[in-house]
């Protein structure tokens, strides 16, 4: 009987699939991106206005402008006309509809409140939950009526809100941190609960299906791909994010995984620091997916095109399998610096003084946007013979030291990947040899390193940098890291800057009509937004006084809503006019990138470590780090020119 009053309910509100966007309509170029930053705090009292009549009003919006024209008098006026009482508690969930005129919220004060694209409340309800609010979607095909809610008391409720209707509700074994929909199957959603288990639901019935089951783990968040809409990634208590068809479930099609971390926890590198998911998402066109795994970085991976290309390990077997000595004809008499044009010059030397300035993070976004530049002129796996062939070589190796120097999370690895680009490019890159070792070690893949060491001696009897190398390498270091070929897909960009170690639900999401950059909240109460292109931080604004964890992009216009653990809603647009001072917006990028990559550091048990293992660790990092190369500029079959500190 229940099941058949919901479908009479839903037919009643003539639920019917939409046309799926492909992309968002709003551009952000970097003219737009330069005057962004102007907020307004979505904060009112208790309304006296007609709810009906705001709603009706509200459809009518035009959700195509770009809001421009805002500042402090017009907003208070339209927040105050409408008067609706704000969140008493914070605010972990916002959802745009499709077309952008309504925005959803949920909150630790068990509310859904609803919000138009001017910032005025225009609805709010009890949601009926016991516990905090964690996530919250409008049913695709329910005309902006019937709203999804799930919640820290292990329940999904279902609500026509503009009706009184009573909320149909489903039970989970653990509390639900997500909700996903698609406007493929507008009837349909799911749920991610931390008791393992992702369910599928059918707004006609009243029953519920187990879809995928993780036993002994938890389920953070999950993501359906619109244009895809038959793969569904899932965020689990754990670094690997497993991709799989909905049509079989049995396995996954795809995992995915930055290639440092490994599989098992058993092989983790972060023995006092657990690694969690919080938040995935496909890009609009489908082809990749953002990862933001708590206690490290954000990734975004590939999950269409370059699902098949070898990983690390597999490269680094192709290089050792590789002659053990160059062809005598192949040697050349000019050093690769030599061999590189002046295009690239400029940035070199911009790079290298923020090198010897121990600005490691401005070096390396410096060689970054030059490696895109270089990259279009000779693609990304250019002959040797290319013109710039070389300019890309130098620019990854200096890179690759920059990272080495910098010993972010993931920064030796980033610098192993480059390390074998650019001997892919020109095998006789010594200084690449040397940091590859130099990267294993940090990675603790001892064998590894010992095997590239052994290469690089055979290769180049008479370089003196061998002996540096043996020395590091001598001696029974602590046991290495299990590391295999896993199969998994790992990233093509990796995002630093941000610190997510103390809530599980913070997002990073796409932002731009071609998903141009990427932001995010931060442990800091910043709101980051980084190039996608390049990497590069390019914008932080003071979101929350505490920790900022959802961001949405409106769907057609240059507008971010923002949360956190305040109890307000905040409006991110374009400065009305150039020149306007903003005061919220955060100058010293590099230095808040360190800092946020401090904090994640910073646990108790982290301390107690650091202090006990002091003399083990210096006893093996000294001897990597004191060697680190002052002189970036490549050379092959001459001496390596590196400075102790």
């Amino acid at each position: 009987l229940q099941g058949y009053i919901m479908e009479h309910r839903v037919l009643k509100r003539e639920l019917r699939p939409l046309p799926i966007p492909f992309q968002r309509n709003c551009v952000v170029n970097d003219h737009l991106l330069e005057r962004f930053g102007h907020s307004k705090t979505l904060k009112a009292s208790k309304a006296t206005s007609s709810i009906r009549n705001v709603t009706a009003k509200t459809r009518s919006t035009n959700c195509n402008r770009v809001f421009l024209k805002c500042n402090v008098s017009t907003v208070l006026s339209t927040v105050l006309w409408l008067s609706f009482q704000g969140h008493d508690g914070c605010v972990n969930c916002l959802q745009w509809n499709h077309s952008g005129t309504l925005l959803a919220s949920g909150s630790d004060d068990m509310f859904v409140r609803i919000w138009n694209a001017e910032g005025a409340a225009v609805h709010s309800f009890s949601s009926g939950h016991m516990n905090n609010i964690f996530s919250v979607q409008f049913l695709p095909s329910g005309n902006d009526e019937i709203i999804i809610s799930a919640a820290g008391d292990t329940s999904v409720r279902m609500h026509t809100y503009t009706h009184d209707d009573s909320p149909f509700v489903w039970w989970s074994g653990g509390r639900v941190k997500r909700l996903a929909v698609t406007r493929a199957d507008p009837l349909l959603f799911w749920s991610a609960a931390e008791d393992g288990i992702i369910k599928q639901y059918d707004a006609r019935t009243s029953g519920a299906m187990t879809l995928i089951k993780f036993a002994g783990k938890e389920c953070k968040s999950l993501a359906v791909n619109e244009t895809r809409p038959e793969m569904m990634s899932v965020a689990l208590n754990e670094a690997a994010v497993p991709i799989y068809d909905r049509r079989n479930v049995s396995k996954p099609m795809l995992t995915v995984v930055p290639g440092h971390i490994p599989i098992t926890e058993e092989g983790s590198r972060h023995t006092f620091r657990s690694l969690s998911v919080t938040h995935v998402g496909f890009n609009s066109l489908g082809n990749e997916l953002i990862v933001n795994i708590g206690g490290e970085q954000i990734y975004i991976f590939n999950v269409l095109d370059r699902v098949n290309e070898p990983d690390a390990l597999q490269s680094l077997n192709g290089l050792l399998e590789a002659p053990a000595r160059l062809p005598v004809e192949d040697v050349s008499t000019l050093s690769i610096e030599q061999r590189t044009t002046d295009r690239f010059r400029i940035a070199r030397e911009r790079a290298k003084i923020n090198f010897n300035n121990k600005e490691y993070t401005d070096a390396i976004d410096t060689y970054s946007r030059a490696i895109l530049e270089c990259e279009a002129l000779c693609g990304t796996d250019p002959s040797p013979t290319h013109v710039h062939a070389m300019d890309l070589c130098l620019l990854l190796s200096n890179r690759g030291a920059s990272y080495l120097r910098r010993q972010w999370e993931g920064d030796a690895y980033a610098c192993l990947l480059d390390m074998i680009r650019a001997l892919k490019i020109e095998p006789r890159n010594t200084k690449a040899h040397y940091r590859i070792v130099k990267a294993l070690m940090e990675l603790r893949q001892f064998d590894m390193a010992r095997k590239v060491s052994h290469l690089f001696k055979e290769r180049f009897p008479c370089d003196r940098s061998c002996e540096k190398l043996e020395r590091m390498l001598r001696g029974d270091p602590d046991t290495q890291i299990e590391w295999t070929s896993s199969n998994c897909g790992d990233y093509v960009q990796r995002l630093c800057g941000h610190c997510n170690t103390n809530t599980d639900i913070k997002e990073a999401v796409w932002f731009g009509g071609r998903d141009e950059y990427i932001a995010a909240g931060s442990d800091c109460g910043s709101l980051l937004m980084w190039e996608r292109k390049s990497g590069a931080l390019v914008k932080a604004f003071e979101a929350d006084k505490n920790i900022l964890n959802c961001v949405q992009p409106h769907p057609t216009t240059c507008l971010l809503a923002t949360s956190g653990i305040e109890h307000v809603i905040r409006f991110w647009q374009p400065l009305p006019e150039e020149g306007v001072e903003n005061r919220r917006e955060r100058h010293g990028l590099s230095a808040l990138s360190a800092e946020n990559q401090k904090r994640m550091h910073t646990g108790i048990f982290e301390m107690v470590v650091a202090s006990i293992g002091l003399a083990v660790q210096n006893e093996i990092g000294l001897a990597v780090h004191n060697d680190d190369d002052d002189d970036q500029e490549g050379v092959y079959g001459r001496r390596i020119g590196c400075n102790t500190t």
